[in-house]
């Protein structure tokens, strides 16, 4: 059987923000930021949200709270419902008490962590499509038999779900929702020390986890990581219970924990899609790559890589039985693969059904399966112990076999060809070819390249990796390369990338003058490039292209690298894989602190020349932008007036203004140079840094406006009583 291609699990862990080892560090750095707000229920919602002025109710502090901050409570805070914030908090410290109904919906983005969440015994919470995590060192209490839901609540629809949990013990835990509609993907993640307190080995205990909802309809696909310390009896891939459907199949990633039972598809339900698995951890009594309690509609790929598994592994789904035969037929209708790699399948438990099938655990041959050993270890690890291991289900399955097909694929290199063998097929040969151009150059365009390209032979199985690119999203050289069992093929070209120059700057430091800043990708350095400015006035250049060439250009050649300065002094501005330089034009006269100068960067390799975009600043231009920057220096000043000491400065005297309108003053004789623009009374109005007042409520405010030492003023009235916006007084120079 030719297998189908099946894309590869990939389910990302969420990231787990505000992790930090010393928790109360986070706080006081957060609290330092304004960024923490307190809840007491000794405060008042009237206070300032302080350590020592607490609010007194969640919601306030939900509202108060800057987006991305974190709420600490002193006590226990009641709240009695959740209005949606559009915000993303951490919540911690003391007990939340949730017990307003039965039906939890939590309404925002929120990191629950060092807490107690306090509701009632019989509670289903739900993140309603918001991005939760229950972190470290959350305890429930009040309900035995808690229930957790990325999604909502029944006939809600949610966009997507993201929820991850690494503390407290569940009865369930979904990634959808309760008879409800999830628009996209469901994403969860449980690790850390969910159910600590649970005995996996229970197989009595309702304890559950699944990557779907309940009941609910998904149209994207389920994505569930399972790992770290956590337990669980039941794990599943998928949804739970009728009229559950997932459109683009299931997705289990096990890498750690333990359980009893772990399935890649549903539990009593058909979800009418397939389902695909990875294990490369954990530990788990069973493995099931199909349903429980139904049959599924589409194909499985369950991969046992890693971990332990200590009884049993099926491709497909579960039967019980009555006495020697199965009392139900539940099996896949699709194509099953089953690939084992360097697992630990040591059939150590004394429950009988110790076995190896890529098929149902069923007896009639209904499905079409094979079975993959990884690799030549695995072969000779398992080959020997497929099927039944025990004589209560040789009696079960009788002479059916592990699958319909075994493969044990191996491969060889040469040059940039990997051809494919299967030990258990001996006239089977396939090829993977990777083609690239011999010494390719690619210049950098903005986009990540990928100019290889990879081509199968229409014989082969199984799966089809992609080409990996490595360092090709800038200069330098670039890998591509494509591993396929223990074979890899690797080639490399070279990408060209233009500098980026960033603009100009006034340098302060002696000899003061403009300064102008460009980055170059370290791959380029790398290959023995040679890097300069060049730097023309915009009237001797006119509307030619600025190049090496160009008659009377200054080309300020690079001889050292400003990286450790801009990583030091501004970090801001800084990026990894990237080296700084500078070209500076001193000693430039006064009458010429307004003249526009076109700079542009280049990289020269093997005598070619790659420019970086125009540029064009003066200097006076450049210390205009410093001074609204909050820089005082006083040459700053200087080069300012200098440059508009001709300039005829006007700005509207008085401007009449109704409430909550928006008007854009007038600010001329100051060239293309910003301004720096404040107002007295930001009751009344507020002013952005380009002069656009917006007014608030009824009043009369004064607004400022500096350019280099001049200063002008506006009166602004904003009444109640007017729609227009009027400009009462004419435009008047200011001496």
């Amino acid at each position: 059987m030719k297998k189908k291609i099946i894309g590869m699990l990939s389910v990302c862990a969420m990231a787990l923000t505000l992790f930090a080892v010393n928790k109360m560090t986070t706080i006081v750095n957060a609290e330092e930021n304004g960024q923490v707000v307190y809840v007491s229920t000794n405060g008042v919602d009237s206070n300032i949200g302080t350590i020592s002025a607490p609010f007194q109710t969640l919601e306030k502090a939900l509202d108060e709270v800057v987006d991305g901050g974190i709420i600490v409570l002193q006590d226990t805070v009641t709240i009695d419902t959740w209005e949606k914030h559009n915000k993303e908090v951490s919540i911690t410290g003391g007990t939340l008490q949730m017990t307003w109904s039965n039906d939890i919906v939590i309404n925002d983005s929120v990191n629950f962590y060092n807490i107690n969440l306090l509701v009632n015994s019989a509670t289903n919470v739900y993140a309603n499509g918001n991005s939760v995590t229950i972190g470290e060192n959350v305890v429930w209490t009040g309900s035995p038999t808690l229930e957790l839901h990325g999604g909502g609540m029944a006939g809600t629809t949610v966009a997507s779900t993201d929820l991850t949990v690494l503390s407290g013990t569940y009865k369930s835990i979904f990634g959808g929702s309760k008879s409800g509609t999830v628009l996209g993907d469901t994403n969860l993640f449980v690790g850390g020390t969910v159910n600590s307190d649970v005995d996996e080995t229970d197989h009595a205990i309702d304890c559950f986890v699944f990557g779907g909802g309940n009941g609910d309809t998904i149209k994207g696909s389920t994505n569930v990581t399972f790992g770290g310390n956590a337990k669980v009896v039941y794990l599943f891939g998928g949804s739970n219970n009728a009229n559950a459907s997932i459109a683009n199949g299931s997705n289990l990633n096990v890498t750690g924990g333990k359980g009893m039972s772990a399935y890649a598809g549903n539990r009593n339900v058909d979800a009418k899609s397939g389902a695909n698995a990875v294990i490369t951890g954990g530990t788990f009594e069973q493995v099931f790559g199909g349903n429980e309690r139904a049959s599924m509609t589409g194909d499985v790929d369950m991969r046992v890589m890693g971990g332990t598994i200590t009884r049993r592994v099926y491709g497909g789904c579960y039967n019980d039985n009555s006495g020697f035969s199965f009392s139900t037929s539940y099996y896949v209708n699709g194509e099953i693969s089953l690939t084992i790699g360097n697992a630990t399948i040591d059939f150590s438990s004394s429950e009988p059904d110790r076995s190896i099938y890529a098929r149902s655990r069923y007896s009639n041959d209904v499905e079409n399966t094979q079975l993959v050993f990884a690799n030549e270890t695995a072969y000779n690890t398992y080959k020997n112990k497929l099927a039944a291991q025990d004589s209560t289900m040789k009696l079960f399955m009788g002479s059916l076999s592990a699958a319909d097909e075994l493969h044990c694929y191996t491969y060889t290199l040469n040059n940039n060809v990997i051809t494919q063998t299967c030990k258990y097929h001996d006239t089977h040969s396939a090829t993977a070819s990777l083609s690239l151009e011999e010494n390719l150059v690619e210049v950098y365009n903005g986009v990540a390249l990928e100019p290889a390209s990879l081509e199968y032979s229409g014989n082969w199985e199984y799966d089809q990796p992609e080409i990996v690119y490595q360092n090709n999203e800038k200069g330098g050289v670039a890998t591509c390369s494509v591993s396929i069992g223990d074979q890899t093929i690797e080639d490399t070209f070279t990408i060209i990338e233009a500098p980026t120059i960033l603009g100009g700057s006034v340098r302060l430091s002696t000899p003061a003058g403009l300064r102008f800043q460009s980055k170059v990708s370290d791959g380029m350095v790398e290959m023995g490039a040679t890097f300069g400015t060049l730097i023309i006035p915009r009237a001797v250049l006119g509307e030619e292209e600025l190049t090496v060439e160009t008659a009377m250009v200054e080309n300020i050649e690079q001889t050292q690298w400003a990286t450790d300065i801009v990583k030091e002094n501004n970090p801001a501005a800084y990026e990894e894989g990237y080296e700084y330089f500078n070209a500076v034009l001193t000693d430039i006269p006064a009458e010429h602190y307004g003249t526009e100068i076109v700079a542009r960067s280049y990289v020269c390799l093997n005598g070619v020349y790659y420019y970086s975009d125009e540029v064009e600043r003066s200097i006076a231009q450049v210390a205009a932008f410093a001074i609204q920057d909050g820089y005082t220096n006083e040459v700053l000043y200087t080069y300012v007036d200098t440059a508009l000491v001709d300039e005829v400065k006007t700005l509207e005297r008085q401007v009449i203004l109704g409430e909550n309108s928006v008007y854009q003053l007038m600010l001329s004789g100051v060239k293309n140079y910003v301004a720096v623009w404040s107002v007295n009374e930001e009751n009344v109005l507020t002013i952005d840094k380009n002069g656009k007042i917006t007014a608030r409520q009824a009043g009369v405010a004064r607004v400022k406006v500096q350019i280099g030492t001049t200063v002008l003023y506006c009166e602004v009235i904003v009444r109640e009583d007017i729609e227009d916006n009027t400009n009462e007084l004419p435009l008047i120079p200011y001496d």
